[in-house]
């Protein structure tokens, strides 16, 4: 009994705050997550002092959009249908098995695109300090980190090394 009292109250919070069902949740976090990385362009290009820095929007964003994914790994959780998230992630097939229910995957597209966001506005601080171009840091780090987040850190890694190194 309480168990369904929290799923339905999960899921009426999901609705509420995040769209009438998945998908939408799926595509509100998408248009947030875009927005989010339009303004890390912005800032990145025309530059930000330190203090408007550390109020970025791109932390907001990915702030909320942890907070939807904390709401759908709840939800999925309180279902007692659902497959025990825990015994899950020994296997291949565990984690295969737990990626058949859509709010998993909706939650882990959430959770790809706060990660990814908050690299990339960290990758972006480093390179601004280690005076990597802001034209270069827009044109190669930024897409690479929002296409394939480990790729984008190994060639702002590699930036910032080379870019030290010529200094000496």
């Amino acid at each position: 009994m309480p168990t369904s009292i929290a799923r339905r109250g999960l899921e009426s919070l999901r609705r509420l705050a995040l769209g009438a069902s998945v998908s939408e949740t799926f595509a509100r976090g998408n248009a947030l997550a875009s927005f989010g990385w339009l303004t890390l362009v912005v800032k990145t290009l025309f530059g930000a002092n330190e203090r408007r820095a550390r109020a970025s929007v791109a932390r907001v964003v990915a702030g909320v959009l942890s907070a939807a994914y904390l709401v759908l790994l709840c939800e999925f959780v309180a279902d007692s249908s659902s497959p025990s998230p825990l015994a899950s992630f020994s296997s291949l097939e565990g984690v295969s098995r737990l990626f058949r229910d859509e709010r998993v995957v909706c939650a882990g597209w959430l959770h790809y695109l706060a990660f990814d966001l908050l690299i990339g506005e960290r990758l972006s601080a480093i390179e601004r300090e280690n005076g990597v171009s802001r034209v270069f840091t827009v044109g190669t780090t930024l897409p690479l980190t929002f296409i394939a987040g480990p790729v984008g850190y190994l060639w702002s890694s590699a930036c910032v090394w080379l870019t030290r190194r010529r200094r000496r």
